[in-house]
């Protein structure tokens, strides 16, 4: 195994590990001019003076959240190999974050399997073996068929709220407000008016008020009287 590792294909796609970045002759050789690093640890800048870099810091955990990445890696595969140069995908090892980058690339590019994609993968480095929490996002990534951008699709949305709540149930707290979607929430207009019926005769009654910050009324009695004396909670 080399280590600097074409992916087969007509893409100058290449994948490696940390060690890849030190031979100079080898990468000016496959016309690298695109570096994407995928790990969470401090790099020498110097290493990387020649190219465009960019880093995407994660760590190589199962409850990583790799896939909220997948559009802007997939861009940035995809600008450096439309310049005309090469790009080299590497983690600390060459076998979990980076495969899983690139296999999400040939995902889109190809529209094509996870399992379909690593095994592409292998044929340029067989230690490639995304982790199990990496190798359910893909086949998430799937199920959304690869959008441009990750973080709008329903699908994904669904995925971080329950991450959120088993982390939360698991820490013994409640999930942060701002993260919490809930199942019947729509993209609706928020001013749209509450329909109410009558529990007896079924007929609509007035709509609700908007939310205020100014204290309510009175709350009227079935009689047409007004209750004065009960605040609302």
């Amino acid at each position: 195994m080399a280590l600097i590792d074409r992916v087969p294909g007509d893409l100058n796609l290449y994948i490696g590990g940390m060690f890849t970045l030190r031979r100079r002759d080898a990468l000016q050789q496959a016309n690298i001019t695109h570096v994407l690093s995928v790990l969470r640890l401090p790099l020498d800048q110097a290493l990387f003076e020649p190219f465009q870099h960019m880093q995407v810091e994660v760590d190589d955990t199962e409850d990583e959240n790799l896939l909220e990445h997948f559009s802007a890696t997939n861009k940035f595969i995809q600008d450096g190999l439309d310049g005309g140069g090469g790009v080299l995908v590497h983690c600390a090892m060459g076998k979990s974050r980076s495969a899983t980058c690139v296999i999400a690339y040939l995902m889109q590019k190809h529209n094509i399997s996870p399992s379909e994609a690593l095994a592409h993968v292998r044929q340029a480095r067989s230690i490639c073996e995304p982790n199990e929490g990496f190798m359910k996002q893909l086949e998430l990534y799937g199920q959304m068929n690869q959008p441009d951008d990750v973080e709008t699709s329903p699908v994904y949305q669904r995925w971080v709220y329950q991450r959120e709540i088993e982390l939360s149930r698991a820490c013994g707290q409640a999930p942060e407000a701002e993260k919490i979607r809930f199942e019947d929430e729509h993209v609706t207009d928020q001013s749209a008016a509450l329909e109410l019926r009558c529990r007896k005769c079924r007929s609509v009654e007035p709509p609700l008020a908007s939310h205020s910050t100014s204290s309510p009324g009175p709350l009227p009695r079935l009689d047409g009287s007004a209750l004065t004396d009960i605040g609302v909670r």
